[in-house]
C-alpha cells in the first residue's frame, strides 16, 4: 500500500516500481506458504519487475529478481495442477541474459541451476531426456562453489541435482552409486554447515530415500538407508511442521519403507498408516496441492497391493486411490502420471474382482482408456506401454469370462448362480 500511494504521486519512479515488485513477490510467497492463491500477486510482481527492467535494461539485480519470480511462479502453477513450463522457460531466458559474459554473479548462477533442475524434472515427467538440463545445472553449481566453497544454497542445490541425476540413471538401470554418493556428500556438508536447517535435513532425507528405493529395485537390502532417510525427514518436520515438501517426501518414503519391511519379513502396515497420515495432513494444510492427491493415491495403491499379497481384500484401498486420482485429474486433466496411476488402480481393482468371482471387465476397460491417455501424453515412458500390454491381456480374459457367463446364463437355473456370485462380488 505504501508503494501504491507513492507511485500514484510519482508514477515514473522506476526504483519505487522495482520495490513494489519485490514486495509483491514477497506477498506471493507468503500466500503460498499459507496455502492461498498467489497467482494475482505473482502477475503483479512480474509486471512491476518487467517495467523496472525496461527502465534499467542492464541491471543484473532486476534480471535476477525476474528470474526468481518466474521460478517461484512456476512452482506455484505446478502445485495447483497447471503447466509450469512457460514460467520456467521465461526464467531461464532472463537468467541467461543476466549471466551473459558474467561468471561471478553467484546468486544468479544458483537460481539458474534451480530452474534447469526443474526443467529436467519436467522433461523426465514427460518421458523426455533430462540430462542436458541436469548437466547445465551442475556446471553452474560447480562454478558457484569454486568461487565460494561455503555457499550453503549452492551446496544443497548441487546435492539435490546430483540426486535427480542418480535417480534418473537408476530408473534406466544404469550404475548410479557414484552419483548418489556425491549427492549425499554435498548434503552431509550442508548439514554440517547448518545442522538445524530443515531444508538441508529434508534434502538429505530425500537423497537417501531415492538411493534406498534404487537399492530395493536392484534387490538389495534398503532398510538401513531408508531408516536414515526417515530420521532426517522426522528431524526436518520436528523443526518445521508446516514444511509441505518434507511432509510429502516423508509420505513417499514411508511407502518405500513399508515395502522394504514386508520384504524383510517385518510388518509394514504401521509405515503405510503413517504415510497416509502424512498425506492427510498435507492435504489438510493445502488441499490445492495436486501432488498430495497423486501421492496419497499411490500410498493407497501400495497398501492395497500389500493386502492382496497377504490374501486380504485390497479393494477398499484401491477405491480410495481412485477417488484421489479422480480429484487429481479434475484439477490437472492432462497429467500423465495421474492417468498412469489411475490405470494401475483400475487394473488392480479389476484383478481383485476376478479373485472374488467377478470379471473386472469395466475396470479393465477404464484402465485401458487411462493408459492410452498416459501414452498419448508421454509416449517415451516405457512402463506405460508395458502396463497397457498387461491390461489388454486382462481385458481379453475378462471378455471371455463375461461371454462364458452369458452362455451359461442362457441355459437356465445354472446361470443364476454365476450371475449371483458376480453380483455379490461387485457389491
Amino acid at each position: 500500500a505504501v508503494w501504491d500511494r507513492h507511485l500514484a504521486l510519482w508514477p515514473q519512479d522506476d526504483l519505487a516500481t522495482l520495490n513494489r515488485g519485490l514486495a509483491l513477490q514477497g506477498l506471493a510467497l507468503q500466500l503460498e506458504a499459507a496455502g492461498r492463491d498467489s497467482s494475482a500477486a505473482f502477475d503483479r510482481a512480474l509486471s512491476d519487475l518487467n517495467q523496472a527492467r525496461a527502465a534499467r535494461p542492464g541491471n543484473l539485480a532486476i534480471l535476477h529478481s525476474i528470474g526468481l519470480a518466474r521460478l517461484f511462479q512456476g512452482q506455484s502453477v505446478q502445485a495447483r495442477g497447471g503447466d509450469p513450463a512457460p514460467s520456467w522457460k521465461g526464467a531461464l531466458a532472463t537468467l541467461d541474459a543476466a549471466l551473459q559474459g558474467r561468471t561471478d554473479w553467484l546468486p544468479a548462477l544458483n537460481t539458474r541451476a534451480a530452474v534447469l533442475r526443474m526443467l529436467g524434472e519436467l522433461a523426465r515427467e514427460h518421458g523426455q531426456d533430462p540430462l542436458p538440463f541436469y548437466r547445465r545445472a551442475l556446471a553452474d553449481l560447480d562454478q558457484a562453489l569454486a568461487q565460494d566453497a561455503n555457499y550453503f544454497e549452492a551446496r544443497t542445490s548441487r546435492g539435490s541435482t546430483r540426486q535427480s541425476l542418480a535417480a534418473w540413471r537408476a530408473a534406466l538401470q544404469e550404475e548410479a552409486g557414484a552419483d548418489f554418493a556425491a549427492a549425499i556428500q554435498d548434503h552431509d556438508a550442508a548439514v554440517r554447515q547448518r545442522p538445524d536447517n530443515p531444508e538441508a535435513l529434508a534434502a538429505r532425507g530425500l537423497a537417501l530415500s531415492s538411493m534406498g528405493e534404487a537399492e530395493a529395485a536392484a534387490g538389495r537390502d534398503a532398510l538401513p538407508i531408508l531408516e536414515r532417510a526417515l530420521a532426517d525427514l522426522d528431524a526436518a518436520l520436528k523443526r518445521a511442521p508446516a514444511f509441505l515438501l518434507a511432509r510429502n517426501n516423508r509420505g513417499n518414503l514411508l511407502c518405500a519403507l513399508a515395502d522394504a519391511e514386508f520384504a524383510a519379513g517385518r510388518d509394514g502396515r504401521p509405515s503405510f498408516e503413517r504415510s497416509i497420515a502424512d498425506f492427510d495432513e498435507l492435504l489438510r494444510l493445502n488441499p490445492d496441492l495436486t501432488l498430495g492427491w497423486l501421492n496419497r493415491a499411490a500410498a493407497m495403491l501400495q497398501s492395497g497391493s500389500a493386502r492382496e499379497a497377504r490374501g486380504e481384500d485390497g479393494r477398499p484401498a484401491f477405491r480410495r486411490a481412485l477417488a484421489d486420482l479422480d480429484e487429481a485429474l479434475r484439477r490437472k486433466p492432462k497429467w500423465r502420471a495421474a492417468h498412469f496411476n489411475r490405470g494401475e488402480a483400475h487394473l488392480d481393482l479389476g484383478t481383485s474382482e476376478t479373485k472374488r468371482g467377478g470379471t473386472g471387465l469395466e475396470d479393465f476397460k477404464r484402465a485401458l482408456a487411462d493408459l492410452d491417455e498416459a501414452i498419448r501424453l508421454g509416449p517415451g515412458v516405457a512402463t506405460a506401454w508395458r502396463e497397457r500390454g498387461a491390461v489388454r491381456w486382462a481385458l481379453v480374459a475378462a471378455e471371455k469370462a463375461e461371454k462364458q457367463g452369458e452362455e451359461v446364463g442362457g441355459q437356465g437355473p445354472a446361470g443364476a448362480g454365476v450371475a449371483g456370485a458376480a453380483g455379490a462380488a461387485g457389491a
